[in-house]
C-alpha cells in the first residue's frame, strides 16, 4: 500500500508551531485561503496517480478457515488508522486464526476488490461487481 502524506490546514499562520507539527509527523502545511489552488492541484494529482486499490469489508462469518485464499486479508487498526496485511495469498487461514480474530472483537477484515476475482465470497453492494 502506498504511503500517505500527513498535512495540516490552517487559516491562522501566525500561531503555528512548526516544531510541534514536525514532531507530530506532518509532511506539509497549507495556509487557506492563500494555498487553496495549490492544495486543490496536489489533491487532484494524488488522486489521479493513486495506485491504491479499493478495500472492501468482509465479515468473518462469511469466511471458511479451511479454504485456500486467493487474496490477501487486511485488518484495520482504528488507533493508528492504518490497514495492515494480516494474511497472504495461497494458504488457508485456519479456524484457529479466525477464532483468534473473533476473540479480539475483530468481526470484519478487508480485501482488495481487484484481488477477489472468482472468489466464493459475495461482495457488499457498495464494493460493486
Amino acid at each position: 500500500m502506498p504511503c500517505h502524506a500527513k498535512v495540516f490546514l490552517t487559516i491562522d499562520i501566525e500561531n503555528i508551531q512548526f516544531k510541534v507539527l514536525i514532531k507530530n509527523g506532518f509532511d506539509g502545511l497549507f495556509w487557506l485561503p492563500h494555498d487553496e489552488a495549490v492544495l486543490a492541484k496536489v489533491v487532484e494529482e494524488k488522486l489521479a496517480n493513486s495506485s491504491e486499490k479499493k478495500l472492501c469489508p468482509i465479515k468473518l462469518f462469511d469466511m471458511d478457515g479451511s479454504t485456500k485464499l486467493s487474496f490477501e486479508i487486511y485488518i484495520y487498526f482504528q488507533l493508528n488508522k492504518k490497514y495492515i496485511r494480516f494474511f497472504r495469498i495461497g494458504r488457508a487461514m485456519g479456524e484457529e486464526r479466525l477464532k483468534r480474530l473473533q476473540s479480539r472483537d475483530i468481526g470484519t477484515v478487508y480485501v482488495q476488490k481487484d484481488d477477489l476475482g472468482n472468489s466464493m465470497i459475495i461482495l457488499p453492494r457498495h464494493c460493486g461487481n
